[in-house]
């Protein structure tokens, strides 16, 4: 059941996982920062943490992003393969032809 208003589970766990990349893009300089304070390195930890969570951040965005053009991709094909529209009998019933109205 989807109540009205709240985005659908799947959009949900796009919107966590992009919060997730940019959290893993700001704790290892924050990492960084307690590291500094406490050895007095300033402000080596900072730079490598900072360098440490843009490579990681950026890696998990390109991931996300490839994902997103599969999905995408997916559906154009099933779309191509489907000029009818979507099967309203269910995704695993055979497509009626015109139309799929008995």
């Amino acid at each position: 059941m989807v109540l009205k208003g709240l985005p659908d589970p799947q959009e949900l766990g796009h919107y966590v996982a992009l919060a997730q990349s940019g959290m893993e893009m700001v704790a290892p300089m924050i990492l960084g920062v307690i590291i500094d304070r406490y050895t007095g390195w300033t402000p080596w930890a900072t730079v490598i943490g900072f360098i440490v969570g843009f490579v990681g951040g950026f890696m998990h965005l390109m991931v996300l992003l490839q994902k997103q053009e599969a999905r995408q991709q997916r559906r154009r094909a099933g779309q191509e393969s489907n000029p009818e529209g979507p099967n309203p009998e269910g995704p695993d019933q055979p497509q009626q032809p015109g139309g799929g109205a008995r």
